[in-house]
């Protein structure tokens, strides 16, 4: 398995878990800022460059061509379901609420926002390098 592919495993490992213990948290306490906790657990991700450290030191080369366009392709199409679930939220209550409405929001809702925003970026992106990778050797 390609060290891009190991990666994008380990990623989406870490906020499959995450998400759960996020859910089970709110499971228990309910919908409390100290929930927000869970999403500590993304600090792991700081770990993903460790891997295929071995295969560098070794002299190997392990990115070419082919992988540097799955890459590119996957954060193209990551930050392309970013945009477009920032402007449906954004847009959304303007839709619901209607063009004069007004509304106050807390502190903590753009927070929550930014993160589930960088949780969604991650995750769409090591989602599709891991398919157009099964898809390739698929084909």
């Amino acid at each position: 398995m390609n060290v891009l592919e190991r990666q994008a495993r380990f990623t989406l490992m870490v906020i499959i878990i995450t998400v759960c213990l996020y859910l089970a948290i709110v499971a228990c306490i309910g919908f409390h800022p100290a929930a927000m906790a869970a999403f500590g657990f993304t600090g792991l991700l700081g770990l993903t460059g460790l891997i295929g450290r071995k295969e560098r030191k070794a002299g190997k080369i392990i990115m070419d061509e082919r992988d540097r366009e799955i890459s590119q392709k996957a954060s193209i199409v990551a930050y392309s379901v970013f945009w477009l679930f920032f402007v449906a939220c954004l847009m959304a209550p303007f839709f619901i609420y209607g063009p004069n409405a007004k509304i106050t929001i807390g502190v903590g809702v753009p927070a929550l926002f930014v993160g589930i925003s960088g949780i969604m970026v991650y995750f769409v992106r090591s989602l599709v390098i891991v398919i157009l990778y099964r898809r390739d050797v698929n084909a």
